[in-house]
């Protein structure tokens, strides 16, 4: 018998004991943190096409997690900037037909910047 069969004979498990890790293997799965797989009452490790897309999936969330948190963050700026603007036009007393023609521009800019990036990044819209 060869060692790589012996090693499966090892890992054998009971089904009472597999019926009792089956949540706790399961929640692993999904985080991606399980280091084996039952399979026909064996424990067997993972495959190295496992470990590759389980990297692939974790760079995909961190990349999203940033992307998202980048525009949280940029966008409570622009509306503190704006409120800041707008307190500063109210105690200098800035008529109302002056701030919304301003306003018009800067959303006019906001959303010409927007395309812009979506270009440089070869995005159409």
């Amino acid at each position: 018998m060869s060692q790589s069969n012996e090693f499966l004979l090892n890992n054998a498990l009971a089904e009472d004991f597999q019926q009792m890790l089956r949540p706790f293997y399961l929640t692993q799965r999904l985080l991606c943190a399980s280091k084996y797989i039952i399979k026909d009452s064996f424990v067997l490790p993972n495959s190295k096409a496992y470990c590759a897309v389980k990297v692939l999936v974790l760079c995909f969330i961190i990349y999203a997690y940033f992307a998202v948190l980048s525009y949280i963050i940029s966008t409570f700026v622009n509306i503190l900037v704006t409120l800041q603007i707008v307190i500063e036009w109210t105690k200098s007393g800035m008529d109302t037909e002056r701030l919304t023609h301003w306003m018009s521009q800067r959303e006019k800019a906001i959303l010409k910047a927007k395309r812009g990036n979506f270009r440089a990044r070869g995005i159409n819209d």
